[in-house]
Formats: C-alpha cells, structure tokens, sequence
C-alpha cells in the first residue's frame, strides 16, 4: 500500500490491488462516511441536571426526589406502590416507598428497598426495586415489588400486580 498526497484530503492510500488512486480515495471517504453515521446513531446522555424532580407514576401517584450536585447521586426518592389492576377489579394497600440515596452511573440507576404500610392493618414490608434512566432534565423508570409473592393467579395469569412506570422531570 502506497500513500500519496493529495490536494482535497492530506492523505490518501494506494492500493495496487484497486488499481487507482481515485479508488481508494473513494473507499477511505466511506469508511469515514460510516464512521460519523455509527457515531451520530449513538445517542449521548445528558449529564443528569441538578434539582427537585416531581412526576407521577403510571397509577397517578407522586415521584419526588433531588439530584445532587454533578448528578452522581439521586436523594431522597419517594412514592407510592398500588395495586395496578392487572388482575383485575379490586384493589389492595398502597405501600409507601422511601429510599434517601440511589446511585447515577451513566444515565442508570437503580436500589432496591422495602415498601412499608402504615394501616390499621398489619401488613409486611414488601421488596421493591426502583430502576431507570435520568438525562437532562427528564426521569424515567420503574417501581416494583420483587420477590414474585403477588402475582396474578387468574386474568394475567403471572402479571406483577405491584409494578408501575414513572416520569419526573425539573425546571
């Protein structure tokens, strides 16, 4: 392979093996044309923006946490877990749901806790995990009991019917 200076590009390579220059000069642009389009296809995450963050879960239900400072950590999360419906009418206790730090690596977090219930009722503590996204502004994710305790026996048979979606998002 022989390299040769050109005017347009600083260099271009030579290829016996393609016969002419204005080959290879075609091939190298390609592989840099594709290059940019593999890179521009990659989406980059915000930096998670500091702030209080509100939202709600996919039953209605409020999402409020803070973003530190550099977006390294997400403190005080809270909500609630209802009973979603997925196995049909009814309705079961809404668990309250606290964690004071979760993790933000690369856009990602998730903790796992326990959901409690103040009632009349004694009800256990249940596991409950917290996962998604934050970029910018703009939260995403999931709460849900873990564990497979609760799960619909009839209507969606093996639906987890304490599990919800959330949006939250800051000024």
């Amino acid at each position: 392979m022989i390299e040769l200076l050109c005017a347009r590009t600083k260099r271009v390579s030579y290829d016996p093996a393609m016969k002419s220059p204005r080959l290879a000069k075609l091939a190298s642009f390609g592989s840099v044309a594709l290059l940019a389009f593999a890179a521009a296809g990659t989406a980059v995450a915000k930096a998670p923006t500091k702030g209080n963050y509100q939202g709600l879960t996919s039953e209605k239900i409020a999402v409020t946490f803070e973003v530190s400072a550099g977006g390294k950590n997400i403190l005080n999360f809270t909500t609630a877990l209802g009973y979603n419906g997925k196995c049909g009418q009814g309705g079961g206790p809404g668990f309250e749901i606290k964690v004071k730090a979760i993790r933000v690596s690369h856009g990602k977090f998730s903790a796992t806790t326990k959901g409690t219930l103040h009632a009349a009722v004694v009800v256990k503590p249940i596991d409950v995990k917290i996962s998604g996204h934050i970029s910018g502004k703009k939260a995403t994710g999931t709460v849900a009991q873990t564990g497979g305790k609760n799960k619909c026996t009839t209507i969606d048979k093996g639906a987890n019917p304490y599990s919800e979606t959330f949006t939250a998002s800051t000024k």
